[in-house]
């Protein structure tokens, strides 16, 4: 299960990692240094939506938690190198340079009857240029510490950033999609559900994202499953609970089209609880659907709650797998 309290803007960031305990790297002009004690790396330059032009490092490091000495490690190597920490932005003055750092673990329940733990700090230099470290605990021992960076800069902020303006009038023959469901694919006692989405509209919408799924699928946020219950009425069964707004999304022009996937699950018994979220149904059985919402905008991401009629898609149910009827 995924859940986290994260605004969107937290996840832009830039991993700057030296000396310590963890060994001694030299500085690149590109500030994502991994640290020697790092595994299972990854590098990339994201060339599509939000985090257009920013570049992006992910590893694992071997530190137990809460990883002091990590934390530690980038906090004085980023003010050696002149950067100041910054409270989480708002849409209308932006970050708040020479701020006392406010980030604190956070820590749920997960379905798995495990802990997951996560953290932001965020950080920005005289140019503007943002940095942020987002830290990850995803296994039961909290052993392993998780990283996701990227560092964007200013203009890339500026360029992406809301710009406040009257309300969009609401308009599903300008502004839609049509999702389908293309096939399910039994896991276990759950099932993946992979679905289609195409702009069927006159104009550009937005899908909001957080990250890629284990095939390399952009994981749509939120991608929703549905099943309906015996009173006819339609619960989720989905494996995410969204405590936060995208973090970042991908643009559909008209005719354009994404594939991705979701975990419907077979909760044990209702009313199942995990992060801050609960499932009413339990087992899967019967007809499922997929949902989705889906924007005009940036400034709608930004303020989700201020659309007073936000904009939703949804498949045509399909049957349970034979194992799940």
């Amino acid at each position: 299960m995924r859940s986290a309290g994260l605004s969107r803007l937290h996840f832009l960031a830039v991993l700057v990692l030296s000396h310590s305990g963890l060994g001694q790297v030299p500085v690149s002009p590109v500030p994502l240094i991994v640290v020697p004690s790092a595994s299972g790396i990854e590098r990339s330059n994201e060339g599509s939506s939000f985090s257009e032009g920013c570049d992006r490092l992910k590893y694992e490091v071997p530190a137990p938690f809460p990883g002091r000495s990590v934390l530690r490690l980038i906090s004085d190597e980023l003010m050696k190198q002149g950067w100041v920490p910054t409270i989480p932005p708002d849409q209308k003055t932006g970050p708040v340079p020479g701020a006392k750092p406010t980030a604190r673990w956070k820590s749920f329940d997960n379905a798995e009857g495990g802990r997951t733990r996560v953290r932001t700090d965020l950080w920005r230099d005289a140019d503007g240029n943002l940095a942020s470290y987002t830290f990850w605990y995803l296994t039961r021992d909290a052993k392993s510490l998780s990283v996701d960076a990227r560092y964007c800069t200013a203009g890339i902020f500026g360029k992406y950033r809301c710009v406040r303006h009257p309300p969009i009038p609401h308009d599903e023959s300008l502004y839609s999609i049509a999702m389908k469901i293309k096939r399910i694919e039994p896991t276990g006692k759950d099932v993946k559900v992979f679905v289609g989405i195409e702009n069927n509209g006159k104009k550009p919408v937005l899908l909001g994202l957080n990250g890629e799924l284990s095939d390399g699928s952009p994981e749509l946020w939120v991608l929703g499953v549905e099943q309906q219950g015996e009173n006819k009425e339609w619960s989720s069964v989905d494996a995410v609970c969204p405590e936060h707004p995208p973090l970042d999304w991908v643009t559909l022009k008209p005719g354009e089209r994404v594939d991705s996937w979701a975990l419907a699950v077979d909760f044990p018994e209702p009313n199942h609880r995990f992060a801050k979220c609960s499932r009413e149904i339990s087992h899967l059985h019967g007809r499922i659907r997929t949902s989705i919402r889906y924007y005009t905008d940036t400034c709608e991401i930004e303020e989700v709650f201020d659309n007073p009629k936000p904009y939703f898609a949804v498949s045509e149910p399909v049957g349970l797998p034979e194992q799940h009827k």
